[in-house]
């Protein structure tokens, strides 16, 4: 069973307050993208395919519904250095 994390809870967040007001900006990066990312970084480094395909096939699907309707997600160098720069993290990020 899939975990649920604080990325995928919360619908009327902070975040998506914040970005409704401020237009789309490639640079910021909500909190619920970065736990995103650092956890999507994390089984991927440790070769989790089960938890990597519900990321990709869930989380990323909800949290792209809630937040990035009408925007794309945050540049890969905005998220960068959660993942410490990992150049492939970083294209599997981009082609996302």
């Amino acid at each position: 069973m899939a975990a649920n994390y604080d990325y995928e809870e919360a619908p009327g967040s902070y975040d998506d307050v914040n970005r409704q007001d401020l237009g789309y900006d490639p640079n910021f990066v909500p909190d619920s993208v970065k736990s995103f990312v650092v956890h999507l970084y994390r089984h991927i480094r440790e070769k989790n395919v089960y938890e990597i395909h519900q990321m990709y096939e869930n989380s990323f699907q909800t949290l792209s519904d809630r937040l990035f309707k009408d925007t794309p997600w945050p540049s890969v160098d905005a998220v960068s250095h959660y993942v410490d720069n990992d150049q492939v993290f970083c294209l599997l990020y981009r082609e996302m």
